[in-house]
């Protein structure tokens, strides 16, 4: 009985918790002494840099198309066998527009929004998807 009432003064009075207990029993246990001096630093998360690196020497920044403009564009590709490229944005559109820097005409060739994904009564959504035409453009 008088362990459980000096455990009990001991965890009230070093101000409660498993820490406190500890404190009040074991107080050599957690000096400072006993600890670090100094809390270390540490390292950048996956050591990523802080800033991001530049190349060496001199370069200039050209926009490619200068007449085009696209919404959070993440891809470009060739159309295979043509002078065309495709542009693929993030939220599922894809362009098409001659390779010429001077274009100034681009064609959506897809564009998978809402309306174009049906997914009434199947659990896996189906999607419409252009074909292929023998000059490099997708059809419907």
């Amino acid at each position: 009985m008088r362990l459980m009432n000096l455990l009990a003064s001991t965890f009230l009075s070093a101000g409660g918790g498993l820490l406190g207990l500890l404190a009040g029993l074991f107080p050599q246990a957690l000096s400072a002494a006993d600890g670090l001096p100094v809390r270390p630093t540490a390292p950048a998360y996956l050591n990523v840099p802080s800033a991001p690196p530049v190349p060496a020497g001199d370069f200039n920044v050209t926009p490619a198309f200068p007449n085009l403009t696209f919404q959070a564009a993440i891809a470009i590709r060739p159309v295979p066998g043509s002078n065309r490229l495709w542009v693929i944005e993030r939220e599922g559109r894809i362009w098409s527009f001659e390779n010429d820097p001077a274009t100034t005409t681009k064609t959506l060739v897809l564009d998978l929004n809402d309306d174009d994904v049906d997914v009434s009564n199947d659990p896996v959504p189906t999607v419409t998807v252009p074909v292929p035409a023998n000059d490099g453009h997708l059809t419907g």
